[in-house]
């Protein structure tokens, strides 16, 4: 079994750090010795980082711990603020070693520097970096300071360099890999992994009684577009009699979003930030599972585990679920957020349907996103 090393800036948070910290359990689930590493800031990291403008410091602490450990494969997950040059003082140190080099692109940061292809001042997709990333510093695509735009500029062409240099470019979904074509080559499409061991079915109780509840879980901020959904469950309160709104999760947006909810006299339930353990109780709550993403999310883990628990998905038509949902008939896209009234009132009326095709793709979708599957596939290109 080769050894990996598993690098980002911290393992612990949202989406990026639990697919890391699954890859290195799995991994290291059955072995005689620990083979799996993780290298980030924290203090329980295998390997401790620390925050870095160029990297030297953290380039010589790598190069000791591979060779004591006798690492054979390092995999990046990522390593913004752990040293702009990182990737050029590791990557010839590797290919000198005869260390194979992966990396996982979890966003389109190989192709735009602010990672998310969005405009935030316009509203709209953003596709102007494909024309110079220079762009990216006259578009205004977000409100960030001049240094944190340098910062990403940089990281963006360091991030490109560890692409082209990497064995495989690991890719969360199709969708990714096809919206990250222009930039790298060696691209491979492995979806995320998926806790799969509690599919409870939420669909039972889709409709019952005199009200429909509706959730959002996630973070609370501008590209999830969280506040425009509470805007339109507000100014259409009227029409949505009976609807139920539970959200759960935290962020910047979230006491904007609660006043725009009480203001609008819409009845909702807050759940705060879920913890792991509570997430079956959160889809058990709901009928449909809203996801009002602005931008193209390269995977959405929130809307699979949903489906994985019979919960449709309504969803802006966008990323990696909205393909899904519009291929698989599991749930509605919108293209404006005035139409998701009546898109929930369809999909009462359309309960039945929607659990048939639900329990259709719960014959294959749980195994194609499994921890277990997801780490196999990876142990296939590192063992190559």
């Amino acid at each position: 079994m080769k050894k990996v090393l598993y690098i980002y800036t911290e393992r612990y948070g949202g989406g990026v750090q639990s697919v890391m910290n699954d890859e290195a359990c799995i991994y290291n689930e059955n072995l005689d010795i620990k083979a799996a590493f993780i290298g980030a800031r924290d203090k329980d990291s295998d390997l401790r980082l620390r925050t870095s403008f160029f990297g030297l410091f953290n380039f010589f602490k790598i190069k000791k711990f591979i060779k004591r450990e006798k690492i054979c494969v390092i995999h990046f997950h990522g390593f913004f603020l752990l040293g702009l040059l990182l990737p050029y003082m590791l990557i010839p140190f590797a290919k000198r070693a005869g260390l194979k080099v992966f990396t996982t692109a979890h966003n389109y940061t190989p192709t735009c520097p602010s990672q998310k292809r969005y405009n935030f001042r316009t509203k709209r997709d953003c596709y102007s970096c494909q024309f110079g990333a220079h762009r990216y510093f006259f578009e205004s695509c977000e409100d960030v300071s001049l240094y944190k735009k340098l910062a990403k500029f940089f990281y963006f062409y360091a991030f490109r360099y560890l692409c082209f240099s990497s064995d495989k470019v690991f890719y969360p979904s199709p969708f990714a890999k096809k919206h990250n074509h222009d930039a790298t080559s060696n691209g491979v499409a492995i979806e995320n992994p998926v806790n799969t061991n509690f599919i409870i079915d939420g669909c039972e109780h889709f409709g019952a009684g005199n009200t429909i509840k509706i959730g959002y879980l996630g973070r609370f901020t501008e590209e999830k577009g969280i506040k425009e959904l509470a805007l339109s469950l507000a100014n259409n309160q009227r029409k949505m009699k009976g609807v139920v709104f539970h959200l759960a999760g935290a962020g910047p947006l979230k006491e904007d979003v609660i006043q725009i909810l009480e203001g609008g006299n819409v009845d909702y339930f807050d759940f705060g930030f879920l913890e792991k353990d509570k997430v079956d109780e959160f889809y058990g709550s709901i009928d449909i599972l809203v996801v009002p993403s602005l931008w193209h999310e390269s995977f959405c883990l929130v809307g699979f585990e949903a489906l994985l628990r019979h919960v449709p998905v309504l969803c802006s038509n966008k990323g990696e679920i909205g393909r899904f949902v519009n291929q698989y008939g599991v749930g509605e896209t919108f293209f404006r957020f005035s139409e998701i009234d009546l898109l929930i009132s369809q999909m009462m009326l359309r309960r039945s349907d929607y659990k048939e095709k639900l329990l259709s793709v719960s014959s294959w979708l749980p195994g194609k996103l499994s921890p277990g599957y997801h780490v196999e596939r990876l142990r296939r290109y590192y063992d190559a």
